[in-house]
């Protein structure tokens, strides 16, 4: 069992740097008050629902935030699972991520770290971040929390047992269910046309991990390439759309610094290449543009290659 990350409530209100942005529903750090909700049993969940802004682009999921409260302060550190689904209300279906088991205290802003499990949502998308109580000892009266100023329709949902899913103001609570989700925005963006390999299918590329300055464990991936396959992964600080092998080779390999590391994909068509961001502040907003390209007797010129992804290099 790991335990969540504590914060104090003094802290709730500190500001975000500019492409690390904290959504919440709830009024709490503006002056609000923290309302425990004492119905929640064993394996329910309180959610809330977040639409990703346009402006933002795609985003990573760093965090999930949440309050754990009890009545009296009488309560004790309870385990409880952090759940991630990809859709919103009433019945938001299945989760993307279900976390371990998490030891949340009561009294605090509880936050589980996930920016590994490569969460990421793209811009105008809908998202719910659950929390589920997980079975504690009969005398473990630690739950869930609100703000108190009101319940905001569509925001906040609650999976009650018996009944399931349902919008947290039918249920009575007193306001919006206090569960944040802590982002990474503006995230790479796919630009041009790749080239098809065997089977018809282009190489599909992608990324893992925060794209911001001292990323150490950011990566470029890709799927959908011809299995057991020799390539390279090529990147640069300028976009281009050159001619090659019947495809089109889409960052300059001309620019300062262009790079191009030996990859090959496994039997499933699949390869990551380790792209860690240094940690020099002169980096932010740099734009650094990625392709995959394999050597593939079923493209046109012998070669498949991925759209190209651009990647602006974030603050942390």
């Amino acid at each position: 069992m790991r335990t969540a990350t504590l914060t104090a409530l003094a802290l709730l209100a500190a500001p975000a740097l500019a492409d690390v942005k904290v959504y919440q529903n709830d009024s709490l750090g503006g002056g609000g008050t923290v309302a425990c909700q004492l119905g929640f049993v064993a394996n329910e969940i309180g959610a809330a629902i977040y639409t990703v802004p346009p402006g933002d682009g795609k985003v990573l999921l760093l965090e999930a935030q949440w309050w754990a409260c009890a009545p009296l302060g009488l309560g004790q550190p309870r385990p409880m699972e952090v759940l991630v689904y990809p859709s919103g209300g009433p019945d938001p279906g299945a989760p993307a991520y279900t976390s371990p088991a998490v030891t949340a205290t009561p009294g605090f802003l509880n936050i589980w770290q996930m920016d590994d499990a490569n969460v990421k949502f793209d811009a105008g998308s809908t998202f719910t971040v659950g929390i589920k109580l997980l079975p504690a000892g009969p005398f473990n009266l630690t739950t869930l929390a609100t703000d108190a100023d009101g319940c905001q329709l569509g925001k906040s949902l609650i999976f009650a047992i018996p009944g399931g899913w349902g919008d947290a103001c039918s249920f009575g609570v007193s306001g919006d269910m206090f569960v944040r989700a802590k982002v990474l925005t503006e995230g790479p963006v796919l630009y041009g046309a790749g080239t098809a390999g065997t089977g018809g299918q282009v190489p599909s590329i992608d990324s893992s991990g925060p794209w911001w300055v001292g990323g150490a464990n950011f990566g470029i991936t890709v799927e959908n390439a011809a299995g057991i396959a020799p390539g390279f992964l090529g990147f640069s600080t300028a976009p281009a759309s050159l001619p090659l092998f019947g495809g089109t080779v889409l960052f300059d390999p001309t620019a300062a610094g262009a790079t191009f590391l030996p990859v090959a994909t496994s039997p499933a068509g699949t390869a990551a290449a380790l792209t860690p961001i240094p940690g020099n502040p002169g980096l932010v907003g740099v734009h650094v543009y990625f392709q995959y390209g394999f050597l593939d007797a079923g493209a046109p010129g012998g070669v498949s290659m991925s759209r190209g992804l651009d990647v602006k290099i974030s603050n942390q």
